[in-house]
């Protein structure tokens, strides 16, 4: 029951970018955040642990096959972010998210670029290679060769 609850606020904070051009304000996500916890049977506040699990959620809502973000990545915004998603609300303040949110643009862009190289170069079909598609098994990659070759 807890991970759905903590899914749920962190899938609430990923409707602040939309991808049909509709968004929450961050008083709107403040206030259905503050009606959530009024709401439900056994959380009654947005505290620092609850932050941090949705800071977690959050993460894998953007990014859950682990192809765009470093572990660097998690680790700053574990570091800026991980017990102040709730003060940040609190103040209607949506840095954290905003800051997350732009790195993803950031690293989408990289990506892209790689991909359009991908795709003009010749692949050798007939090596014998696998593939970890389980990503739950799979760390954020460390270094842009990592990721580079998780997009090959």
């Amino acid at each position: 029951m807890k991970m759905r609850i903590l899914f749920t606020v962190g899938f609430l904070f990923s409707f602040l970018i939309a991808s049909s051009g509709w968004a929450l304000t961050c008083s709107e996500v403040r206030q259905l955040t503050l009606l959530y916890f009024k709401l439900h049977y056994s959380y009654d506040k947005f505290d620092d642990e609850l932050s941090e699990r949705t800071l977690d959620n959050f993460i894998k809502a953007w990014d859950p096959g682990k192809l765009y973000f470093y572990q660097a990545d998690i680790d700053e915004f574990k570091k800026k972010f991980g017990t102040k998603f709730d003060d940040q609300l609190n103040k209607i303040n949506c840095g954290g998210i905003d800051f997350i949110v732009n790195r993803y643009s950031k690293r989408f862009e990289e990506r892209q670029a790689h991909i359009t190289k991908l795709i003009n170069r010749k692949f050798d079909f007939t090596k014998d290679e696998s593939m970890l598609i389980d990503r739950k098994k799979i760390a954020f990659s460390s270094t842009l060769e990592e990721v580079n070759e998780r997009w090959r």
